[in-house]
């Protein structure tokens, strides 16, 4: 018998080893919730809690507002604009003109053309009107003091630069 008790003894104190930690774990445990959950496999995300103030404002992003394109106007077109075409007049000229419309209705400058034959410089000048087809778009009616006449239509791309629809060239204002 005293062959029992030792055995028994010894498994008491055993299951009193084992126990004991596991019970000590178990509390320790129950209150650090990872533990639990690296236990069964499973994650719970520790989302970060958004800290809100009521009356918190978001910083204003300051968008600069995109450049308005000026509305026609014969004031609008005053003024000193300088246009490089190929094929200009329609007779396989390269041109560069720099004329100043003035508000008296006349027109001056110069043009320098070149083909394959040489180029020269040609002084401009005569009378001009302006009619206003639409906000973004005008028309020039050109007469020169040497009898050529032109009429062209021309919408605005930006308040430096106009576009001839016809003939397909962009005119520059020279400040």
């Amino acid at each position: 018998m005293a062959d029992e008790t030792k055995v028994e003894g010894k498994k008491g104190s055993l299951l009193s080893q084992i126990l004991v930690p596991a019970v000590i774990a178990l509390i320790a445990g129950g209150s650090s919730p990872w533990w639990f959950n690296a236990l069964s496999h499973k994650s719970t995300p520790n989302p970060t809690p958004a800290v809100t103030t009521p009356n918190a404002q978001q910083p204003a992003m300051i968008q600069p507002e995109p450049p308005k394109a000026p509305v026609v106007s014969r004031e609008f077109f005053l003024g000193r604009w300088r246009a490089e075409q190929d094929n200009a007049y329609g007779i396989g000229v390269h041109s560069v003109n720099t004329i100043t419309y003035f508000d008296n209705g006349r027109f001056e400058g110069n043009a320098l053309m070149a083909n394959s034959y040489g180029g020269r410089n040609v002084s401009e000048s005569g009378n001009w009107e302006f009619v206003k087809l639409s906000d973004q778009s005008f028309r020039l009616f050109i007469k020169g003091d040497n009898g050529y006449q032109i009429k062209a239509d021309f919408t605005i791309i930006d308040q430096d630069h106009i576009h001839n629809i016809g003939d397909n060239y962009i005119a520059e204002r020279v400040k």
